[in-house]
């Protein structure tokens, strides 16, 4: 999904070429938008605009699916990022030579090595990038590796975000509660994991008395399904998202 530092590097794009942009932003399998996904920018519209911004799915990648995505969307500019190429969408881009920008780009060594196995198709595919903006040094060279020509080292754009908004008074609170106690977390989980966790928590509470285990699930909603499902004899669960505070 495009994080909050992305987005603001395409409004200032938007605001150096003097022109607002309506977001269309493309989910392939689910309704969700992943990693890989495409963002359609519009050269129109108004960023501040809730409904210029529109979740969508990816067409087929087959040629009819695709023209007919780009003849009803018609867009000014795509922008991928990280990975996952989509060869018919990028044909049919540089068929009517829409601009295209992988952002964010990452590659890892075991992936380079798998591209280098079909080079012609990797540098294909690579060519239909106007530009390519890399994560770090390594990716940048295993891009150049398969052929990638216009390619950046910008560094990871979610790391550039600006921390999120925070009520301050809870922060010190919690902090005040907790000083004393070791706690470590395991952010953005999936199903069969959390269990995982509740096992190691197990075994380092005799080593680390009053440990305090903190889960923050891949999909919040799973919270009370989790908090059922984990309960068992001698674990205290609370949910923070109902202001428990039994911790």
């Amino acid at each position: 999904m495009m994080q909050p530092a992305e987005l603001q590097q395409l409004k200032e794009v938007s605001a150096r070429v003097g022109r607002d942009m309506t977001l269309v932003q493309g989910a392939g399998g689910n309704t969700s938008v992943k990693e890989g996904d495409v963002l359609w920018v519009k050269a129109s519209g108004a960023w501040l605009s809730e409904a210029d911004k529109r979740d969508i799915f990816v067409p087929v990648d087959l040629p009819d699916a695709v023209d007919r995505f780009l003849d009803h969307w018609r867009p000014d500019l795509a922008v991928w990022t990280e990975s996952e190429f989509w060869p018919g969408l990028l044909a049919g881009l540089r068929h009517r030579r829409i601009p295209a920008l992988l952002i964010n780009a990452r590659l890892s060594e075991r992936s380079c090595r798998r591209w280098q196995m079909a080079p012609g198709t990797a540098r294909w595919l690579l060519g239909c990038f106007d530009a390519i903006y890399a994560q770090t040094h390594d990716d940048a060279r295993r891009l150049r590796r398969l052929g990638a020509r216009e390619v950046r080292e910008v560094g990871n754009l979610k790391l550039a975000a600006p921390p999120l908004p925070v009520d301050e008074a809870a922060v010190a609170e919690w902090q005040d509660r907790l000083a004393s106690r070791p706690r470590w977390l395991i952010a953005s989980t999936h199903p069969g994991e959390e269990a995982q966790v509740i096992l190691a928590h197990r075994v380092l509470e005799p080593h680390f008395p009053h440990l305090l285990t903190i889960i923050v699930p891949r999909h919040p909603e799973r919270g009370p399904e989790l908090a059922t499902a984990l309960a068992s004899p001698g674990l205290r669960i609370a949910l923070r998202s109902r202001g428990a505070g039994g911790v």
